[in-house]
């Protein structure tokens, strides 16, 4: 079973801009596809649940105060908020079960950079991961790939996911998803790891990227701040895009919504797929990680804002480039056109 369009990924062969291709064994089993979409929706049932049954239980303080079933509800959110985080997990993250979600997907990556160069790059970097998604599963098969580079879980380890801070808080959320050892995506921790030569996955578009997309059409989100913070803090900026995360869920849009996430700092929406479920449809996911943005140093507030209006105009090119050069690759995307909203 392929996912992809086998024709356009082999044309890339002999694209002088790629400099690695990775996609699943061609053995891949019904069975293994399977347990990939079992792996992937504890996810998404998380992400869709925990918050729901969080306000459930504190609802059930103030209703059923004396009830034994009120304190049963309410155990795992004591238990996971008086918990740390524990951070990455290279067993969980390593595990077979795990290492089936991209099959699931037909996890394909094309790397105009590749991880022994990521690595080794002079400066922090800032991997800016364009659309946002309901749910990165992007992310996750980059995360849990045994079918790329060798040193992909070292990567990993380099380069933490900057989340919401809520992510990081919320009780059983925080431990779900903590897996993947996340960092606060707040200004100041972002300087801090750049200060101490740290690298960082950002996803650039935020909460209000989600709202954008659909299946006639693909947005992403004009930020600025991202590439100030680099220039400021003296980090490169590499473009990275995900295919697939805007189509694997669809979600309810409408302004309320967004509004009320963004001030959560998190996805507060319906969503869903396979029967109506938040379950991940069985959808090409394709990424895509071109080459870094080498940015200027400056700390001279009034020659800053100039530098920044330049070199955003670079990454949104750059991020366009990379839409419509691998667009086709994946049939979800090849008949759309890439538009940046203000």
């Amino acid at each position: 079973r392929s996912l992809h369009n086998r024709e356009e990924l082999l044309k890339l062969a002999n694209d002088k801009n790629v400099k690695k291709i990775y996609g699943p064994p061609n053995n891949c089993t019904a069975f293994e596809r399977t347990v990939g979409l079992m792996a992937a929706s504890i996810f998404s049932l998380t992400y869709y649940i925990a918050p729901f049954y969080v306000l459930f239980a504190l609802a059930r303080i103030l209703l059923y105060t004396t009830s034994l079933w009120t304190y049963v509800y309410l155990a795992p959110i004591m238990i996971s908020a008086s918990l740390p985080n524990f951070g990455m997990s290279r067993r969980i993250l390593s595990s077979w079960v795990f290492r089936q979600i991209p099959k699931y997907f037909d996890y394909v990556e094309i790397l105009e950079y590749s991880d022994e160069e990521t690595a080794k790059h002079a400066k922090p970097l800032i991997l800016a991961v364009q659309p946002h998604g309901v749910f990165s599963y992007g992310g996750v098969c980059s995360a849990v790939v045994d079918y790329s580079s060798k040193i992909r879980m070292e990567i990993v380890h380099m380069f933490p996911t900057a989340v919401a801070a809520v992510l990081l808080s919320l009780p059983i959320l925080k431990h779900i998803l903590g897996v993947f050892g996340l960092v606060d995506a707040g200004k100041q921790s972002l300087v801090n790891r750049i200060k101490k030569g740290k690298s960082t996955v950002l996803y650039v578009g935020g909460i209000a990227e989600l709202f954008l997309s659909s299946p006639e059409k693909e947005a992403i989100k004009s930020r600025r701040g991202f590439i100030k913070l680099a220039i400021q803090q003296g980090a490169d900026v590499i473009p990275l895009y995900l295919f697939g995360n805007t189509t694997v869920l669809k979600v309810f849009t409408h302004p309320t919504l967004e509004k009320v996430s963004r001030k959560a700092g998190a996805t507060l929406t319906l969503f869903w797929g396979i029967c109506g479920l938040p379950l991940p449809f069985p959808k090409a996911v394709t990424y895509v990680r071109g080459k870094p943005l080498v940015l200027p140093h400056e700390t001279d507030p009034s020659k800053v804002d100039g530098l920044v209006e330049v070199y955003l105009k670079k990454y949104e090119e750059e991020v366009k480039r990379i839409f419509e050069a691998y667009k086709k690759v994946n049939p979800d995307y090849a008949g759309k056109k890439l538009e940046v909203k203000q």
